[in-house]
């Protein structure tokens, strides 16, 4: 599903955004393709780009607006979003003629709960109680750039979800995905800081394994 390959894509752009935070920077070639990947994942589903929406809000806080404002990655973004829109409209043209009005018409009347019953679903439900772990875990700067980057990607995720208020498992997999990385990432870090550098060493492989 286009949302599971969101959410894969997601998770290197959200450790180029912790290198933009705190570095060190990342190549500048390797950049570029996580950046355009990750681009052409949110372009898939316009409810995707709540995702960048809030990792790029978060960079912006954390690194001040004059200086983020200076930094490519969220232009290059945008030019390839404006590429793929270009690209769609040019060359297929069938899929605005045909394709979204037989979307609107037929995906539209898929009625699922509802914005607001659909918070209760049992995967809506699980899924925001993941979150507000995920939350809580990264609050503090202690937890990393990266766990909070992964973590502000959940809640861009569950706008998503929310936004299309179907409660689909497939639409809830990404907030698991994003919420679980920035939850392990935390405790990562909370391992790092607890234990003495031999005694980390010594752990690190059997919890990597876990």
């Amino acid at each position: 599903q286009r949302d599971v390959l969101m959410a894969m894509a997601a998770i290197p752009y959200c450790l180029l955004a912790a290198r933009r935070i705190e570095g060190p920077p990342a190549p500048g070639r390797l950049a570029i393709g996580v950046v355009v990947l990750a681009a052409l994942a949110f372009a898939l589903k316009p409810y995707f780009l709540m995702v960048p929406l809030m990792v790029e809000g978060l960079v912006c806080w954390r690194r001040g607006f004059a200086r983020a404002a200076r930094d490519p990655v969220p232009w290059l973004m945008a030019m390839v979003w404006v590429a793929y829109l270009l690209l769609v409209l040019a060359a297929f043209p069938a899929f605005y003629q045909k394709i979204l009005p037989f979307a609107w018409e037929v995906y539209g009347g898929i009625h699922g709960p509802g914005p607001w019953r659909v918070l209760v679903t049992d995967m809506m439900g699980a899924a925001m109680f993941l979150l507000l772990v995920a939350v809580v875990a990264t609050v503090r700067w202690q937890a990393g750039a990266f766990a909070q980057a992964l973590a502000v990607a959940a809640c861009g995720a569950f706008f998503s979800a929310w936004m299309q208020h179907k409660g689909w498992p497939y639409h809830v997999i990404p907030i698991t995905i994003l919420a679980c990385g920035a939850i392990v990432v935390a405790a990562a870090r909370w391992v790092d800081r607890a234990l003495p550098r031999a005694s980390a060493h010594a752990v690190a492989p059997v919890l990597a394994a876990v």
